[in-house]
């Protein structure tokens, strides 16, 4: 990636006045989310995007002071002394496991496995566990050689992790919104058919959308901005009819709602179950 001359400032600057007068920032936790793209191509041309190898080493030494036990939780490179769990997405790890007797996750875009990490004392107890993180050939290649161990692992494509572990759970963590299609996505791993799919950290707009955006991270994270879709609420919830049933939704833990010109949006997450297994489920 090559990072913007000037940093997050001229990014802004850049922003508005490609927009003349279109619609301005919001933000959540420093984080903001500028514009209103008519395509892909052009938000990519205000964005840096995810390839710094400074994100890729910044996002290593967290994880592997997580792994050693030096620190209790790593996201987007930031260190915690306590986990902070999701305590919907753990429900749902949980109610998969039962249900099927084992665990086996595929972990799409889940960077060097922050999600496993985050859950796996929770998971200890689960005697067939398996958590493939499908990523980008580079991160992928990184896990593989300094993160991966037991459970975890790492794979360059899909059908690579599917072909290994067998998965019964899709985890979609922090990922859909920043997907060049996020929709056909979605319906593209519904079609594996996997008893359990789960959303979370999705920017939703919940009126006013969907919205493509450029979000900017904060400096003190890393300096980095890439396309960020704003999906549209309605059409995931459509996504919990025919094949799949929507078990719940809910709040992450990245903010209250964002309001941008009309369009009110949070980051939220989805749980969806396969049809057959709703009714024993209780789920309607």
């Amino acid at each position: 990636m090559k990072l913007l001359a000037g940093g997050i400032g001229q990014l802004a600057r850049r922003v508005a006045n490609a927009l003349g007068g279109r619609p301005g920032p919001a933000a959540s936790g420093g984080t903001q989310f500028l514009g209103d793209y008519a395509s892909w191509e052009a938000a990519q041309r205000d964005s840096s995007g995810y390839d710094a190898p400074r994100i890729l080493e910044l996002a290593l030494q967290a994880i592997l002071k997580v792994k050693a036990g030096a620190a209790a939780y790593e996201r987007d490179t930031v260190l915690f002394d306590r986990i902070q769990y999701s305590f919907p997405l753990l429900a749902a790890l949980l109610l998969a496991s039962a249900r099927e007797g084992r665990l086996s996750v595929l972990d799409f875009g889940g960077a060097l496995g922050s999600s496993y990490f985050q859950n796996r004392g929770m998971l200890a107890h689960v005697r067939d566990l398996r958590w493939g993180v499908v990523e980008q050939p580079h991160i992928a290649a990184c896990g593989r050689a300094q993160v991966a161990e037991g459970p975890l692992a790492f794979f360059d494509t899909l059908e690579a992790c599917v072909g290994a572990i067998a998965p019964n759970f899709a985890l979609l963590s922090g990922v859909l919104s920043y997907l060049e299609k996020p929709l056909a996505f979605l319906d593209d791993i519904l079609a594996h058919g996997l008893p359990f799919v789960c959303l979370d950290r999705c920017f939703a707009s919940l009126e006013g959308g969907p919205r493509l955006t450029v979000q900017v991270v904060p400096p003190s994270i890393y300096e980095a901005s890439y396309p960020c879709w704003i999906i549209d609420e309605k059409e995931l919830l459509a996504r919990g009819s025919g094949a799949y049933r929507l078990a719940y939704d809910f709040d992450s833990r990245d903010g209250g709602e964002l309001r941008l010109d009309g369009l009110r949006g949070k980051f939220k997450g989805y749980l969806y179950v396969r049809s057959d297994l709703a009714a024993p489920l209780g789920i309607g």
